[in-house]
């Protein structure tokens, strides 16, 4: 049960903070918000951030985590935004 409480509070606060990002680079490049990666970003770091609750995890891992996972989130993110 920590692992879904952490992650949905995790992943409300990781959405908002990459749709801003997202929004706030859109000055500087002409891509605009992109709701599928935005999306995939904030489901990794909050299954990381969930992760590391259920089980402690070193900061160096945890940090490791939410890497890899925010990356595969991304890449799936880009990858279902380009499908028709």
């Amino acid at each position: 049960m920590p692992l879904l409480v952490s992650a949905g509070k995790a992943f409300a606060g990781a959405l908002v903070g990459v749709l801003a990002t997202m929004y706030v680079l859109g000055f500087f490049v002409p891509h605009g918000v992109q709701l599928w990666p935005a999306f995939g970003i904030a489901s990794g770091i909050a299954l990381a951030t969930g992760i590391r609750s259920q089980w402690s995890l070193s900061t160096t891992v945890g940090a490791v985590l939410v890497g890899v996972l925010a990356a595969t989130g991304d890449v799936v993110g880009i990858w279902l935004s380009a499908r028709p």
